[in-house]
């Protein structure tokens, strides 16, 4: 009995994490600034101008080939795989049109 509660209380608090995590949000635009330094990224989109940061999760592509925080320049056309963190857009992928 105390191992069925254990495993529930486990269950439990995980379920909690996966309803916390922000949800994934895609967005196209073309990308009008690069911060290299500061690992940040402005894209102007239809629906207006954003700022995204890049961390070391990030996944970046050109196409289908992996590529890397580089290859993000100005100019690109971009489709962008987000979540909000502190109400902030955090870049998860990055697929540069080639």
């Amino acid at each position: 009995m105390l191992r069925l509660m254990q495993v529930t209380a486990l269950v439990t608090s995980f379920a909690g994490i996966a309803i916390a995590a922000s949800p994934s949000i895609p967005q196209d635009g073309t990308v009008t600034s690069v911060d290299r330094g500061n690992k940040i990224f402005t894209v102007q989109s239809k629906s207006g101008i954003s700022t995204y940061r890049a961390t070391d999760h990030t996944v970046f592509r050109v196409g289908i080939t992996p590529t890397n925080w580089s290859a993000v320049k100005a100019a690109s056309k971009v489709g962008i795989v987000f979540h909000l963190e502190d109400n902030k857009p955090v870049a998860d992928e990055v697929v540069i049109s080639d």
